[in-house]
C-alpha cells in the first residue's frame, strides 16, 4: 500500500516484517522530522538514542528481501479475494455486519466481521477445523479472552459485537478455494 507521509500529515509509521511475510520480531519505523520521542529502554544510545541493543541484522536483511519480492500484483490479487470474501459473506449471512470499510480504504489482506451472538461460537469452530481467524481487531488480543477490543468499540460496536467479532487475515498466498472453503464451513456451521 503506497504511503505518502507528507501529504498524509503522518507523524510517525510503524512498518511490521511479518506483514508481507518477512521474519516476525522486526520492523521500519518512520520518524517525522522534529518528532521527540522517549527511548523505553536505556543504554548504550544506539539508533540516535532511541534504542540500545544489537540490532537484529539478519532480521533487517530478511525484512529487505521481503520488500524486494513483494509483487503490487498479488496485493491486488489479495484485494479482490477479500472484496469476494466480504461480498459473499454480506450475502449468505445477512446479519453479519462488517467493521471498518471498503475498497481502497481497507487492508487489502484485513476482513473483519461481527457476527451477532455467534462469533466467539464461529471462531472458536473455525479454528478447530483448521481455519486460523481470531477474535476482536489485532494480533494483541491473543491470550486476553476476557477484554473486548477497543478499536471495535471505538469504531461504534457494543461490548457484544466485538466479542462476536472475527478477524480473517489473507496473504500472498490465498486462494479461491481457501475462501470458499472458509464461506461453506461457516454456512455447514
Amino acid at each position: 500500500m503506497p504511503i505518502d507521509v507528507k501529504n498524509a500529515h503522518l507523524d510517525l509509521v510503524t512498518l511490521n516484517a511479518h506483514k508481507i511475510h518477512g521474519p516476525k520480531g522486526v520492523g521500519a519505523l518512520f520518524i517525522k522530522h522534529g518528532i521527540k520521542l522517549t527511548p523505553l529502554h536505556h543504554g548504550g544510545g544506539h539508533e540516535k538514542g532511541l534504542r540500545s541493543g544489537t540490532e537484529n541484522v539478519p532480521g533487517i536483511v530478511g525484512f529487505a528481501k521481503a520488500v524486494e519480492i513483494s509483487d503490487s500484483k498479488k496485493i491486488k490479487e489479495m484485494a479482490e479475494l477479500r472484496d469476494y470474501l466480504i461480498e459473499e459473506i454480506s450475502k449468505k449471512f445477512p446479519n453479519a455486519v462488517l467493521n471498518g470499510p471498503t475498497g481502497e480504504k481497507r487492508l487489502a489482506n484485513n476482513v473483519n466481521i461481527t457476527f451477532p451472538e455467534s462469533g466467539e461460537f464461529l471462531r472458536d469452530y473455525l479454528n478447530s477445523m483448521g481455519i486460523c481467524v481470531s477474535k476482536g481487531s489485532a494480533c494483541s488480543m491473543i491470550g486476553l479472552k476476557s477484554k473486548t477490543s477497543h478499536v471495535l468499540l471505538a469504531i461504534g460496536r457494543t461490548e457484544n459485537q466485538a466479542r462476536n467479532s472475527i478477524r480473517f487475515t489473507l496473504s500472498r498466498y490465498t486462494t479461491a478455494e481457501e475462501i470458499n472453503l472458509l464461506l461453506n464451513t461457516i454456512r455447514k456451521t
